[in-house]
């Protein structure tokens, strides 16, 4: 016992002295830093340091550092960056906030976003909540508001940004702390210090008949350009049910929940106008316990 005791003082002196030998330095803007809040650091196979911060990207080679402020024809600057992550064979892969995942090979870079399955759903939800308490509230949400929803109903909204439409869904299980405004024609959502602002294409509490249940509605005027499922067909949630073409943009309508075709009434080349029903899909049922 008393040879344990000694080792672990003996142990503990050691570690002292070993500390008190570090040198420690400090990097910032002014030494070369793109910004001074670094979310991510990675080395790559040639012995690089990359650095991700909050507005861009670095490289350190031991001595200085490189800031990253374009790849090709792509301005990465001012991007928000979470992660970077060397993957051993000369490509780098770079995750934002906001902006998607890059992946960089030397000169060349290639954006992922969510229409390759990159996530975005929490954005999307905090703006349907948003949105469900005004319309529950019958009334404009004009300033910053802050709330927790909890429902034994499940209302849906279809909201659209960037050319993407969805139907989202808040599922009674949910409980969420969100930030934002609503006009009844947009809504701004706050999330880690930026502001998301989508269309308010159409909206439902659950009081009445209409996207709650599934019935995706063309959100404007506009031409059916692809339809990529089958009455009868199984979906995801979120997945892509067809394409829209309106305003010379091109508008994904997605899955509001997983289950099944139950009705669809759009096809490839179909002009529809705003409002008219396109695709039905029946929630699958619960399983049992």
């Amino acid at each position: 016992m008393l040879a344990s005791c000694l080792w672990i003082a003996t142990s503990v002196a050691a570690f002292a002295q070993s500390t008190a030998r570090l040198i420690v330095d400090q990097w910032r803007v002014e030494d070369g830093l793109p910004q001074n809040t670094v979310t991510s650091l990675a080395q790559d196979e040639r012995g690089y340091l990359w650095i991700a911060t909050r507005k861009g990207l670095a490289r350190f080679d031991g001595v200085q550092f490189a800031p990253v402020s374009r790849v090709g024809a792509m301005d990465i600057g001012n991007l928000r960056l979470t992660a970077v992550l060397p993957d051993g064979d000369g490509t780098l892969w770079v995750s934002t906030y906001g902006s998607g995942v890059l992946r960089v090979i030397g000169d060349s870079v290639t954006r992922y976003s969510a229409a390759e399955g990159v996530p975005d759903d929490i954005v999307w939800d905090n703006a349907a909540a948003i949105a469900i308490l005004a319309a529950a509230e019958s009334a404009e949400i004009t300033g910053p508001i802050g709330l927790r929803l909890n429902s034994t109903r499940r209302p849906s909204v279809s909201l659209g940004r960037n050319g993407e439409f969805r139907t989202v869904e808040i599922s009674d299980d949910e409980d969420l702390s969100v930030t934002g405004f609503s006009n009844g024609e947009r809504v701004v959502v706050f999330h880690w210090g930026q502001a998301h602002e989508f269309q308010l294409a159409a909206r439902d509490t659950g009081t009445s008949h209409g996207v709650h249940d599934g019935e995706i509605e063309a959100p404007m005027p506009g031409k059916v350009t692809a339809v990529e499922v089958a009455q009868g067909e199984k979906v995801a949630k979120g997945q892509r049910l067809l394409t829209l073409e309106a305003m010379k943009m091109e508008h994904a309508l997605t899955a509001p929940f997983d289950g099944t075709i139950a009705e669809l009434s759009a096809a490839a080349g179909q002009q529809v106008s705003e409002g008219q029903l396109l695709v039905k899909v029946e929630a699958s049922e619960e399983p049992s316990c």
